[in-house]
């Protein structure tokens, strides 16, 4: 366990295609997605809030409602607030955002800096953070399975850039996704992803779209 001032925080980390369901004391649920790090404290006791801090990966969020004490989620710098609602957090290290998604109710989203952004959140809208420019855009959550499909094992990508493909196929089948040309970086993917079919299936599927062929090499699958 982690401690921080008088917190005894215990990690929790998950593998290639493992999903992990967490009850945490205020009966609260989180789910964690496949290669995740999230820290957790051992009891919220008395503390001011209900602090938990992702930082690696993908969490789902089911929150015990309590007005007196916050929930709060760390990923990178950004924090979500709530006091009581589900809703979803991306912050895998490789994608150079953060994605929060909510499901119902609703959830308040600021930045490290006071002022660099304070927006709320309502049922079925994102906010997508860039970690390298600071900028954050607002939208729509595409569909329940787009938001946190992963629990049941289905990924359902819409318009996704090349990073997001190779961390789905990452998350589920454990392998590296390399480009043979570099213009295949611009390529955009909209298909849906299922833990329950083989690499072969899913690279089939994957390669239709933009007529690319594919080949592995060890644990890389490189398209060209």
């Amino acid at each position: 366990p982690y401690a921080s001032a008088t917190v005894q925080y215990r990690e929790i980390a998950t593998a290639v295609s493992q999903v992990k369901k967490v009850i945490l004391p205020d009966s609260s649920i989180v789910w964690v997605n496949a290669q995740s790090r999230i820290r957790i404290p051992e009891s919220f006791g008395n503390l001011r809030k209900r602090e938990l801090f992702l930082d690696e990966g993908e969490a789902f969020f089911e929150v015990t409602p309590n007005a007196e004490k916050p929930f709060v989620v760390h990923s990178r710098s950004l924090q979500t607030e709530v006091l009581g609602t589900a809703f979803n957090v991306r912050n895998y290290q490789r994608l150079d955002r953060v994605v929060v998604g909510v499901q119902h109710g609703k959830v308040r989203v600021s930045g490290n800096d006071p002022g660099i952004l304070s927006q709320e959140l309502t049922a079925s809208q994102q906010l997508v953070y860039d970690t390298n420019t600071n900028a954050y855009s607002l939208g729509t959550v595409a569909s329940e399975a787009a938001m946190a499909g992963w629990r049941e094992g289905v990924i359902d990508l819409y318009e996704a850039d090349i990073n997001e493909l190779a961390q789905a196929l990452r998350n589920i089948y454990g392998v590296e996704l390399k480009l043979g040309a570099g213009y295949l970086r611009d390529h955009r993917y909209s298909l849906t992803i299922r833990s329950t079919h083989r690499l072969e299936e899913t690279m089939k599927i994957i390669c239709s779209i933009h007529h690319n062929q594919y080949r592995r090499e060890n644990n890389d699958i490189i398209i060209y």
